[in-house]
């Protein structure tokens, strides 16, 4: 991965993320109880989005203009 395409990747969950939090507290808004299924359908959501970014973000660990003790420090 190059590092536009880091950075790219981490722009674009971002905005999964905002975009699942405005739904959320829109559909949240308009319920006076929040039922199971519900519950599950953004929990899934959330997960899914939240792996993408750990698999982006492990993606910057070892930028190449790092040198080795700054390496070492985020091991």
């Amino acid at each position: 991965m190059t590092l536009l395409h880091i950075i790219d990747t981490l722009c674009d969950v971002t905005t999964k993320q905002a975009d699942l939090l405005r739904e959320l507290v829109t559909d949240l808004e308009h319920m006076n109880q929040v039922s199971e299924e519900v519950k599950n359908y953004y929990r899934e959501k959330l997960d899914s989005i939240d792996q993408e970014m750990n698999v982006a973000e492990y993606g910057c660990r070892e930028l190449p203009y790092m040198d080795e003790a700054h390496r070492e420090i985020i091991r």
